[in-house]
């Protein structure tokens, strides 16, 4: 009698034993499954996307008219819009003082307002190309670079540019800073003196004219 329960114990329990659970396939297809799926949700968001995209565009809601892919482009488009003769883009006149004999002229330079060092850094470069036509610098002069404490404006330029002074003697020397100094001080509040550097070290230069102080108007000889 108990063989007779113990066999129908082992009968009860072996169908229980006897199921196969359900195989899962093998880890490259599944990445593969997966992936698939991942690319058909990209594709129908894609085309989704691109069909209202069209739709909107055909409306005048997604056109930008203002996006320049290049230099000529943008130029255009400054032309387009107005700059310099009542348009939305304003442009200032820069005043740059060039010694003329022993006074200075001044000439305007037009710009669209920026960064305040990029406008500064033009403005002078423009400054020296016109020293240059009249050779009171050497060519080979550079503003390497230019920036703002407070105040004070640094100045940083190459060594030809202490030779060029050394060139033209103190007299032409002090109006060339001169004309620096006004070109800066005069177009870009606040500054109100200049400090000059060369080749990113503090001036050491003493002649022609002393380099090594901080110059404004009306307080160096």
């Amino acid at each position: 009698m108990k063989e007779s329960i113990n066999q129908q114990e082992n009968d009860a329990v072996l169908p229980r034993r006897s199921r196969e659970e359900p195989t899962k396939a093998k880890l490259p297809y599944r990445i593969i499954a997966w992936v698939s799926v991942i690319a058909l949700c990209f594709a129908v968001g894609y085309g989704t996307t691109s069909l209202v995209l069209r739709y909107l565009d055909k409306r005048g809601v997604t056109t930008e008219k203002d996006v320049v892919a290049s230099g000529s482009d943008a130029a255009r488009l400054l032309a387009e819009s107005g700059a310099g003769s009542g348009g939305s883009v304003q442009r200032v006149a820069i005043r740059l003082f060039v010694p003329e004999g022993e006074a200075f002229k001044v000439q305007a330079l037009e710009v669209v307002p920026g960064v305040f060092e990029d406008d500064a850094k033009r403005a002078l470069g423009e400054l020296f190309a016109r020293l240059k036509s009249q050779s009171a610098l050497k060519e080979d002069v550079q503003v390497l670079h230019l920036f703002r404490s407070g105040e004070t404006a640094f100045l940083d330029v190459n060594d030809s540019f202490v030779a060029s002074l050394e060139a033209v003697g103190p007299e032409k020397a002090l109006l060339l800073v001169t004309g620096i100094v006004r070109t800066l001080t005069e177009n870009f509040s606040p500054l109100t003196r200049v400090r000059f550097l060369v080749n990113g070290r503090e001036a050491m230069e003493t002649t022609p004219l002393d380099l090594t102080v901080a110059w404004a108007l009306g307080t160096n000889p």
